[in-house]
């Protein structure tokens, strides 16, 4: 089986101050099969964005290792950073006095694409997610920057994306389609891995073949719904349901549970 994404025990401290410190994620171990779709859900500050971010290389994990498509993101970033494509939904990112067409081209060139492949590619993109690509990003919406990082991450042709909320900001007919996008181009079409943190229950049972549940910087529990379920011990119950369950503060974490392990979908729970 091929996992394009693999982390174990993955951990990652941050001080707050020089006496302070909290823990963002810790003891993280998944594994994610190469061309499917694992939404992580989770409420504010669970770890979610933490955990992207370590996994495109941007922080250094404080204990454990995280691999994409086999590349250890430590020992040999350069060559794993290559094989992401990331969209952590801040339009900061972006300039704001350029076009949306310049600052692609511009973050083209960064990834090394001569200029007509470039230009190639920045069409057949911003055709698809339906980009006005020649207005300043400033005098652009929010829903259409929020596109605009999305084309970025798909410039190189990277075979693991990353997506932090990528619906945010969207109305709900351009959502409804970046999701379809997605799903039915990137994922089916083009065998793309792709990572999603998201706060939507809908979106995340409508995208991921599998869904991990995370709170305070660790994952509750991780799989399919049966799989869910399972875990948070309910015979019956949607996806509210066992998010309620799991997230609850006195949730029991015997290890015999939460740690179930699901070979046949390609990811491992904690």
């Amino acid at each position: 089986m091929s996992f394009a994404v693999e982390t174990h025990n993955l951990t990652k401290v941050l001080k707050k101050s020089r006496n302070s410190e909290t823990v963002a994620v810790e003891g993280v171990n998944l594994t994610v099969q190469a061309g499917s779709v694992l939404a992580i859900l989770g409420p504010n500050g669970a770890g979610k964005t933490t955990l992207l971010r370590i996994l495109a290389g941007l922080i250094l994990p404080s204990t454990g290792d995280a691999k994409i498509c086999g590349l250890d993101v430590i020992q040999e970033d350069d060559r794993a950073k290559r094989l992401v494509g990331v969209s952590l939904g801040d339009d900061r990112s972006l300039y704001a006095r350029l076009s949306g067409r310049r600052n692609l081209e511009f973050f083209a060139a960064l990834q090394g694409m001569s200029c007509p492949e470039a230009r190639h590619r920045i069409e057949e993109i911003s055709n698809a997610l339906e980009i006005p690509l020649d207005q300043p990003v400033q005098a652009s919406s929010s829903g259409i920057r929020q596109r605009i990082l999305i084309a970025r991450a798909l410039l190189h042709d990277p075979p693991v994306l990353l997506f932090d909320e990528p619906t945010k900001s969207l109305d709900p007919a351009s959502a409804q389609g970046l999701r379809g996008f997605i799903r039915e181009t990137l994922a089916d079409g083009l065998g793309k891995t792709v990572l999603i943190a998201t706060h939507n229950l809908a979106e995340a049972e409508s995208l991921g073949d599998q869904i991990a549940i995370m709170k305070e910087g660790r994952i509750r529990g991780c799989g399919s719904l049966d799989t869910l379920r399972g875990i948070a011990g309910l015979a019956t119950g949607g996806l509210e349901d066992v998010f309620l369950q799991l997230t609850k503060d006195t949730l029991e974490t015997d290890t015999t549970r939460v740690g179930l392990q699901n070979t046949e979908s390609g990811v491992t729970p904690v």
